[in-house]
């Protein structure tokens, strides 16, 4: 079962390989479509940061179990971490998206 910390896991891996957008700008084309997204230098790298502090933020039960972020654990965890609450939502919906993938890799 992938879990939170195996998802933190993967987003510190990938911060040790260096700066995001430099990474992005390794892969032919991906540097214009980040462009017409939107992203600026270093909005990845940033975000991941944000994500870690959220993570960093929540007690070993909700690491174990995100489900049991209530409004009220999800608004501690925010200010915990210095972001707004839907940051908090965004990152447990990335990390079912991620869950999700894995799942039906290793499901086969």
């Amino acid at each position: 079962m992938f879990s939170l910390d195996d998802f933190i896991s993967q987003l510190d891996q990938v911060r040790k390989f260096g700066s995001f957008s430099k990474l992005i700008d390794m892969v032919p084309g991906t540097s214009q479509l980040t462009q017409r997204m939107g992203m600026k230098d270093g909005d990845a790298d940033s975000q991941m940061r944000r994500m870690r502090a959220i993570y960093d933020s929540m007690n070993k039960a909700e690491r174990k179990n995100p489900y049991i972020l209530d409004d009220d654990r999800r608004q501690r965890v925010s200010r915990g971490a210095g972001v707004v609450r839907d940051e908090v939502i965004q990152f447990i919906k990335r990390y079912n998206v991620a869950r999700n993938m894995m799942g039906k890799i290793f499901d086969v």
